[in-house]
């Protein structure tokens, strides 16, 4: 049987989980909010340290901080969609993993 792949807010709620279990102090800070016509630009930064399994790797006890770029477009009130651009080279070289020890996120 294949997968159910995740879509919409069941998506964003396991990405989350996952990120919590392998990140259990993760912070993220916004550092600007840049609203214009049908969205909202958020620049934001984010930090923690690596206590739980994480995209097929052990923890690693190692603390890291990112940074990002987040495109939220709203319709009827809602948002419909979103974009995000975040520094995943950096997490992978603050955990000390190689890129292709990354699995993908289901």
């Amino acid at each position: 049987a294949q997968p159910k792949t995740l879509q919409g807010m069941d998506m964003l709620k396991q990405a989350e989980k996952d990120y919590i279990a392998a990140f259990p102090n993760k912070s993220v800070q916004i550092e600007a909010l840049l609203p214009a016509e049908d969205r909202i630009v958020v620049r934001w930064s984010c930090n923690g340290t690596h206590k739980g399994p994480f995209r097929g790797n052990q923890p690693t006890n190692n603390k890291f901080k990112v940074s990002g770029i987040t495109i939220y477009t709203f319709a009827d009130g809602k948002i419909s969609e979103a974009w995000q651009v975040w520094d995943t080279l950096g997490l992978c070289n603050q955990l000390h993993l190689q890129p292709e020890q990354m699995k993908k996120a289901a």
